[in-house]
């Protein structure tokens, strides 16, 4: 009697296990093959495990019963060579406008202050000795794609709520060091548009 009893409590185990296994694979998968606002161009599983190396998703449930699904990974060199190309585009298209002054301002006085002057003056010096036409460009480039911003293997964390009636989710939580501006933290828009760029 004792050893059915236990053989029905451990089945009835296992099948509570394979419950809640099939339900946080559901949370995944509404995830996963879900789309975020402005961003239905493609699903968030294609868009986040393109951009990021090492990618993992979890799910889980809070102790006030909130079911949440977390994706974690690495920022790939794709994601931050892109970032450099899209901040040096920006320069480009100032200096191109004849608005060195604004280029000045907003972008090399960034590279300045994220390496110091003397370093950059000695990137800009470098290049000159090189012969490059804008020294002062290549310097910054230098100084943008040594940053920790966009840093490729820098950690990324997503997490998205489950709503109550377990079709629809929001993104609750996003977390990086590769998002720390030098005036504050990058916001969700700027973030997300480079992922789905």
């Amino acid at each position: 009697m004792e050893t059915m009893m236990r053989k029905k409590t451990l089945l009835a185990l296992l099948l509570a296990m394979f419950v809640l296994a099939g339900c946080t694979d559901g949370n995944i998968s509404l995830v996963q093959d879900g789309t975020m606002n402005g961003y239905e161009s493609t699903t968030i599983g294609k868009a986040f495990e393109a951009s990021f190396d090492s990618p993992k998703w979890e799910a889980f449930e809070t102790a006030k019963g909130q079911r949440v699904v977390e994706f974690s990974g690495k920022i790939s060199k794709t994601l931050h060579d892109n970032w450099v190309a899209l901040y040096m585009g920006e320069y480009d298209a100032l200096i191109q406008q004849g608005n060195a002054l604004a280029a000045q301002v907003n972008y090399v006085n960034v590279g300045r202050s994220i390496v110091g002057n003397e370093k950059f003056d000695q990137f800009i010096k470098t290049y000159s000795d090189q012969g490059y036409d804008n020294p002062e460009r290549a310097a910054l480039q230098d100084a943008i794609g040594g940053w920790y911003v966009w840093q490729a293997g820098s950690p990324v964390k997503f997490q998205w709520v489950i709503n109550a009636d377990g079709k629809t989710f929001q993104l609750s939580h996003w977390e990086s060091p590769a998002w720390k501006l030098p005036a504050g933290t990058m916001n969700l828009k700027m973030i997300l548009d480079h992922i789905y760029r």
